[in-house]
Formats: C-alpha cells, sequence, structure tokens
C-alpha cells in the first residue's frame, strides 16, 4: 500500500461525504489544501464550508483552506498559494 503525500481541491466540493468512511490513522495526517472563489456562481463557496466541516469530521487533521476574490476561475494568487503550501511540506 502506499500513502497519498497532499491532496489539493481547486473550486471543488465534496459529493455524498455522509457515505463516506472516516479516514484511517494514517491517513489523517495527510495535508489537504482547498482553494475557492468567493463569487464562485457554479460551486457556491457554502458547497466549499461544508466540504471543510465533513473533512474535518472524517478525521483530516491538516486542513489548510483559501478563499479569493473570484468567480469559479483560477488566479495567480491561488496557484502561488498552492505553490508556497506544497513547498512547505
Amino acid at each position: 500500500s502506499f500513502r497519498v503525500g497532499a491532496v489539493v481541491g481547486l473550486s471543488t466540493w465534496l459529493p455524498a461525504a455522509e457515505s463516506l468512511a472516516p479516514v484511517s490513522v494514517e491517513q489523517q495526517t495527510t495535508p489537504v489544501w482547498l482553494g475557492h472563489g468567493c463569487l464562485d456562481s457554479i460551486v457556491p463557496l457554502m458547497a466549499h464550508e461544508r466540504a471543510k466541516t465533513s473533512l474535518r469530521q472524517l478525521g483530516v487533521k491538516q486542513l489548510t483552506s483559501r478563499s479569493y476574490a473570484m468567480a469559479h476561475s483560477i488566479l495567480p494568487e491561488e496557484l502561488e498559494d498552492v505553490r508556497l503550501w506544497i513547498g512547505s511540506l
């Protein structure tokens, strides 16, 4: 078996979180980074907030979250934040 080094989610959500099993002890410390646009009309910011809550309830312990003044898109600032975060791991 192998361990995932990190997870990055951009403008995404966590569907059917209630049907997911809690993460294993080994996976609890897998770093997770979530970025989302405050002006996203495709995946509303509330979906991002629910994903954060669900991931914490599932046992994720290293969760970083950022929101940006953007729609359902990506900004250089967001990419730079992801780059810096990955570099800090």
